[in-house]
């Protein structure tokens, strides 16, 4: 479908939200390097790190703030919808790297940090909504033995979760109060523009 104009209107629902940065992303060309999708009570996105972050930095690059700020006026406007904003880090494995002990991890952490600080200092969402998690290398989504599948693994994910999550539809929810969501073990997600399960990595 057209593309909505999403430059002066805030979404007023999940439904919107998933569209309006489906809309962003489109209309600024970054359909290679972010994935949306719509959960029963929530909304994925998922980064690939280049987006944010120069190698092995976690300093926001000046030109990621963009989306941020979109994507921080949209959490403001559903803010009393909104539960929580989980933000992920993961790394990838590089073969035979030297690095030292807990650097993955560490880093992992430093960038979900830095998208959740500029999230709270600068958009300005409610502080007691984000949540930032480093997983390091733990949670690979393609195969680190590639170039190609170690970008896919270095990424920055959020998982922007509805207060509507009641008893019946309190997966999402559990899974993450459990401290284990991962996307991928979700099958309920999916892209309602394409219908398919979007989230299988390829092998």
């Amino acid at each position: 479908g057209d593309a909505l104009d999403t430059s002066n209107k805030l979404p007023n629902d999940f439904d919107e939200l998933y569209r309006y940065i489906k809309s962003y992303v489109k209309e600024n060309q970054l359909e290679g390097s972010v994935e949306i999708l719509r959960g029963d009570n929530s909304v994925f996105i998922r980064f690939r790190d280049n987006i944010f972050f120069d190698p092995d930095k976690s300093v926001l690059k000046n030109d990621s703030k963009n989306i941020l700020n979109f994507l921080g006026a949209c959490f403001n406007n559903l803010e009393d919808k909104i539960l929580a904003i989980r933000i992920n880090g993961h790394t990838a494995t590089v073969p035979n790297a030297a690095k030292t002990p807990g650097f993955d991890r560490t880093l992992s952490t430093d960038r979900a940090n830095s998208v959740l600080i500029y999230l709270e200092e600068v958009a300005k969402v409610q502080p007691k909504k984000l949540i930032a998690i480093g997983y390091g290398r733990n949670y690979p989504v393609a195969t680190n033995d590639t170039e190609e599948g170690r970008k896919k693994n270095r990424r920055v994910e959020l998982l922007i979760l509805s207060n509507e999550s009641n008893e019946a539809n309190s997966d999402d929810l559990y899974q993450l109060l459990l401290g284990n969501f991962s996307a991928d073990q979700i099958e309920s997600y999916s892209d309602p523009d394409t219908s398919e399960d979007v989230l299988i990595p390829e092998q």
